[in-house]
Parts: C-alpha cells; structure tokens; sequence
C-alpha cells in the first residue's frame, strides 16, 4: 500500500452502541472498552451509523456515548446524538475512516459505506476482524444470521484497504480471503476487569472450576457436560462444582437443559447469566482453574481475563487459543472429551500442581490492560501504509 495515515485525519467507528452496558460480552465488550480508551488518549474524531436513519453520523460530542460506556446511561434510539454528514466532511483533506464494530447488525450498512467517498487516494479505509467464523464454520449459526455475517465480511474484503486482526490466527484466516494488493496486521485484547466483590455469596462456598463464555454450539459446553458426568459419578458429593457464566445463545439450548436437569449433573453444574464485571471478576479469584473448550475462537477473552487474574485455564488447542494459553499441556483437541477429562482430573487431584501453575503465570504472564490494547490499536492504525 503507498496511501500512508500519516497526517491524516483520524474517524472513529463507535460500534454496537445498543448492546453497551454494564454487562458487555463478546464484540461489544471490546468496542466498548477501546472507545473508552481511544476518547481519552488520542485527538480523533468519531462517527456512528445511525440504524433508524440508515446514515453514517459524525460527531464533535460524545459524551453521551462516554456515558453509555461508562454504565452512567442507558441506550435509547430516541437519544442518539443528530450530529452531522460524515460523507462531507471525508471531502476535505485526508482521511482514515476505522470500522470497529459489526457492520451485519445495522440495516443497509455497505450501501450507505458505498456511498461515502472512500474510494478515493485522500481516504483509506480501515477495518478491525474479530474472527471468520461466519465463513470457517458457518455450522456454528443459525442459517439466515451466519449468512448475512459472511455476506458482510465478503465486502469489507472487497471496499477496505487495511484489515486490524485480533489474532495471529484470525490474520491467517484474513490474508486468505483479502484481495492482493491490501494488508492486514494485529494487535492484542485487553483483559483487565474490575476488582473483586469482598464477599462471595454462600452457595459458591463448595470448590468449584468456572468456564466463562456464552452457552453457544461453538464454545463447545456440550463436551463439558459429558466430562462432569464422569466427574460426577467419580468424586459423587465431592465433585467440584462447574459454573457456567454466560449467556444461553446459538444452538445450545438442548445442552444447556442437560447440564441443569440431568440427575447426575445437576448438583454440580449451575448457568449464570447478566453477571457483571465484579461478580465475575469474584469468581475467578475464587475458583480452583478455568476451562475453556471452544471448537474456534477469534481470540478467547475468558482465557486471557483468567490468566491475568492469576488463575489456570484449561483450553482447546484450536485457532487461538494456543497464543494465549503459555502451557501446552494444558490444551486438548476439542473433539477429544477423554484428553478432557484426564486433564481437569489430573488438576482437581492435585492442588499443589494448580498452585506451581499460577506462580509461574504471576511470574511469566504480561497483563494487557485495555489502554495497552487501545495504544496498540493506535499504532497498527498509525503504521498502515508505511
């Protein structure tokens, strides 16, 4: 690419807007935190799309998006700031315009992007890729949703120059599918959350092992429900406890309900869903070790949150997961519940091998904190083109 951003003017996607709260998961946890970061640490100037007046919005005010962020505000459409055209202002001087979000979630999106002018020399078009699964594994959607998702990946491939990856994996998966001539790059999640609650409530007092992540095909919860039957009919009343943090989506709901009804799974299995960042971060000062056993991920914020939290997580060995957890034998096929079950078992046996496990992630393991992810963000930005 010979287009640089070097003394460009810098807009902003403030993404998945509506699905900001207290409680974010997934895309709009991410684009809820970098935005937070990104308004207090750069001079770039933001824009939203607009889904009722299917227009792309710019702005000189964002504090009512800053509220939204900070938990201070609840989302309403009737709310949304009026602003002004973002296609006039990208007719002036030169311009980097940075997609954040989920372009498939807002009506006629690409048609209005087409008509801005970014098919121009002054204007170089930035987007940030979460994962490709859409287009990998279409399987882990429904039909009519991963279709309108890889539909909406497809074009991005086709209008931006410079794609912004999560992962290595996630890159690799992007330089497949983008056209010769444009450029992808990556920087790093942040997973700092909240301090801990001081008290726990009673009935987590019982040992327990958390897996956090909605309950999805893709994450792999039915894999979990068939090692805690065997744990359950080994360790009987002694079994530690799975808490499952999360909530109920894509083609799960069969598992869930055989998790909380199954006679030999339900003592030792619990669902929370809409638990904030305190009650979360609680529970993972408070559990034995993580799991994590997803079929494909674009990057695996649980695991990292629990890494830098000081806790072990036991991961697949698929996609990303590998970047982020430091001890492979730690891993397992995520087809193979036996490699599973040998795995969790040999750590709930051995409590002195969790406590060896955590001193050398205290000792190893660097935190990425959500203002490093947003400077690294900003220097991906900063280096396309040279």
């Amino acid at each position: 690419m010979e287009r640089s951003t070097e003394d460009a003017q810098v807009w902003f996607e403030i993404a998945l807007f509506e699905q900001w709260s207290a409680r974010p998961h997934g895309i709009g946890r991410a684009t809820q935190k970098l935005f937070s970061e990104a308004v207090a640490a750069t001079s770039y100037r933001y824009f939203y799309y607009h889904p009722a007046r299917e227009a792309f919005i710019a702005l000189d005010d964002v504090s009512y998006f800053v509220k939204l962020a900070a938990g201070t505000a609840i989302y309403s459409p009737d709310e949304l700031p009026v602003g002004f055209s973002l296609s006039a202002q990208l007719g002036e001087g030169r311009n980097v315009v940075v997609l954040t979000g989920a372009s498939w979630d807002y009506p006629n999106f690409h048609a209005r992007l087409d008509e801005l002018p970014i098919h121009t020399s002054a204007v170089i078009l930035i987007t940030v890729i979460y994962d490709l699964i859409a287009i990998h594994h279409p399987h882990f959607f429904t039909e009519e949703f991963g279709s309108k998702v890889a539909a909406s990946l497809r074009r991005l491939f086709v209008v931006c120059d410079h794609f912004i990856c999560i992962s290595q994996s996630t890159k690799a998966d992007v330089e497949v599918w983008m056209p010769a001539g444009k450029t992808a790059g990556v920087f790093r999640l942040g997973e700092n959350i909240h301090s801990p609650l001081a008290v726990l409530p009673e009935s987590l007092e019982k040992r327990f092992v958390l897996c956090v992540g909605t309950v999805e095909v893709r994450k792999n919860h039915q894999l979990l429900y068939w090692v805690w039957r065997k744990l359950a009919a080994r360790y009987g009343e002694n079994c530690p406890k799975l808490i499952v943090v999360g909530r109920v989506g894509w083609l799960a709901g069969d598992v869930a309900e055989l998790m909380v009804r199954d006679p030999l799974t339900k003592p030792h299995i619990e669902i929370r869903s809409d638990v904030d960042d305190e009650e979360l971060a609680g529970l993972y000062r408070d559990c034995l070790f993580t799991v994590y056993p997803s079929h494909y991920e674009g990057y695996g914020l649980p695991a990292s949150e629990s890494l830098s939290l000081g806790k072990v997580c036991v991961t697949s060995n698929s996609s990303s997961l590998p970047e982020i957890n430091p001890f492979p034998e730690l891993m397992f096929d995520p087809e193979d519940s036996s490699a599973a079950l040998l795995l969790l078992e040999s750590l709930i046996d051995n409590p002195m091998q969790i406590r060896s496990y955590e001193d050398r992630i205290r000792t190893n393991y660097k935190v990425q904190s959500w203002s490093d992810s947003a400077r690294d963000l900003v220097l991906e930005i900063k280096g396309v083109g040279r």
